[in-house]
């Protein structure tokens, strides 16, 4: 009976490392410059617009909720 409380208990450490470490690469890094468009071929790189605004409205939800 304990072992599913610890197994949750587990996750929700797992989960708050994840998302430690995701800030601490969040935002540009010191050695990285936005590469042009002709750069990288045609290929784009990074996240797209529309993706980026979700995950920003999810942080800003998560930050009102906790």
């Amino acid at each position: 009976m304990l072992e599913p409380d610890l197994d949750i208990l587990d996750e929700l450490v797992a989960a708050e490392i994840q998302s430690e470490t995701a800030k601490h690469y969040e935002g540009p890094q010191a050695d990285q410059k936005q590469l042009q468009l002709v750069e990288t071929a045609g290929i784009p790189t990074g996240v797209a617009p529309d993706i980026h605004r979700q995950v920003e409205l999810r942080k800003a939800k998560r930050c009102r909720a906790g």
